[in-house]
């Protein structure tokens, strides 16, 4: 009896892109709703403390920086538990595993 082996899927081989695929559409809508208050005069930020010197000493003063691209990018894979890291390793992997697919027979 011959034994057949069966090729991993797609969502198994590359299990980061695909619950990427299933919050993309949902994780878009938010970019562009944040892109869309900007165009507002809305921003979007991080308050930060920094510890500047002043005549008798330093004194800590609050201030606000803007988020935006790939700071936002990170914040929304954190926000959706996408590792971005494994998605660049997924990436490099469907690269070998196309090339593999294309280099020519038996070679």
């Amino acid at each position: 009896m011959t034994e057949t082996t069966i090729a991993p899927s797609i969502d198994e081989r590359y299990p980061e892109h695909a619950k990427l695929s299933k919050i993309s559409a949902m994780s878009q809508t938010i970019g562009e709703f944040l892109e869309f208050a900007g165009s507002q005069g809305i921003g979007f930020g991080r308050t930060v403390t920094d510890r500047v010197a002043v005549f008798e000493g330093t004194e800590d003063v609050t201030s606000v920086r803007q988020v935006g691209g790939s700071e936002l990018q990170s914040l929304l894979a954190e926000f959706f538990a996408i590792d971005l890291n494994v998605i660049e390793d997924e990436k490099r992997q469907m690269l070998a595993d196309m090339r593999a697919m294309n280099a020519p027979k038996g070679q």
